[in-house]
């Protein structure tokens, strides 16, 4: 199987917070325009979000895990508490305008269209879906991906989630087990519109962790003490330092980079860039107790939950890019 570096391009932009009807629905205002439930993504596209969460980080690879609120931008389809950041026209280029903190899914609860992938939270990080033809499903441990998005008129390339390949379950094996995989995991992603059930020929990656030693997957993060969160831009690699230069099955490759050692190296220097940028290795992130998320706000609760009642809709055969996970570009 094939060691490869690939860049794996997905939306970037943030929800608008201001989008005609009937996406203008799933906001659900405590004050308008500042903060408010934002529900689940049944837009045609997939977004990202600015996110504060419990977990761990470091400086560099071998320092020791401090523990505590981290911001980073990533992927949480389902609903979020967004608290503004700053007046929109005071926002600066590649700024975040909302923080989002992550509400767990429940079991039984209506759920959107769209799914996670990657999946950051929990014990490790999960790729399971997400344009995945091809060479995609071949990855062999150690592979490394960058999940991000080329901006343009722009040499630069935005990672929000680097992904170490550690493991795979096969759909067939999560079929037969799925109490073995994260419930989180299971709810937001893999039996959404039935996934797992429609797509056999999928490789649900499990991503490496500090405790299997480096190369590890993390997502570039900054503490945020006090729970009080700061914006900050994503992970910006240059395209042509990288190596991010030709088009492998649709998606950027890493030029060079054929071997478990020509990936590790790899890895080390968008560690050190991290280092550069001012940017931490965030891992074993936590979803939040769920009476936490909303304090004191079950009004806004209910009425969030009951403005989410899309059925789970079907998911198409491979390839999956047909799927409701890759409808348009991800």
């Amino acid at each position: 199987m094939p060691h490869k570096a690939i860049a794996l391009i997905h939306p970037g932009t943030e929800f608008n917070v201001d989008p005609p009807p009937p996406c203008a629905e799933q906001w659900v205002w405590e004050e308008p325009g500042h903060i408010g439930i934002r529900q689940w993504n049944n837009e045609l596209s997939h977004r990202r979000k600015f996110l504060i969460a419990k977990g761990k980080y470091r400086e560099l690879p071998n320092s020791p895990d401090k523990c505590g609120a981290i911001t980073f931008w990533g992927e949480w389809e389902p609903r979020s508490r967004a608290t503004r950041l700053v007046a929109r026209n005071n926002r600066k280029c590649l700024q975040p305008e909302f923080v989002h903190r992550p509400i767990p899914v429940l079991a039984g609860e209506p759920r959107g269209c769209q799914n996670t992938d990657p999946f950051v939270f929990g014990d490790r990080f999960y790729y399971t879906n997400c344009s995945q033809t091809g060479i995609m499903r071949l990855l062999d441990n150690g592979s490394v991906i960058l999940f991000g998005t080329p901006y343009p008129h722009s040499d630069e390339f935005h990672v929000d989630t680097v992904f170490v390949v550690r493991d795979y379950v096969s759909p067939c094996a999560y079929l037969a087990a799925p109490d073995h995989l994260p419930q989180q995991l299971r709810l937001a992603t893999l039996d959404l519109g039935g996934l797992a059930a429609n797509n056999l020929g999928l490789r649900f990656y499990k991503g490496a962790t500090p405790a299997d030693g480096c190369p590890f997957s993390f997502v570039p993060c900054r503490p945020a003490p006090g729970d009080q969160p700061l914006g900050h831009a994503r992970l910006r690699l240059c395209r042509r330092a990288f190596g991010i230069r030709r088009t492998f099955q649709g998606h950027p490759f890493i030029e060079c980079v054929e071997t478990q050692d020509q990936c590790s190296e790899f890895w080390w220097r968008v560690v050190k860039e991290c280092k550069k940028q001012g940017l931490f290795l965030g891992h074993s992130i936590i979803l939040p107790p769920f009476p936490d998320v909303e304090r004191g706000a079950d009004a806004l609760h209910k009425r969030a939950v009951s403005g989410c009642s899309a059925p789970d809709p079907p998911v198409a055969a491979s390839p999956v890019r047909s799927s409701p996970r890759c409808r348009g570009r991800s």
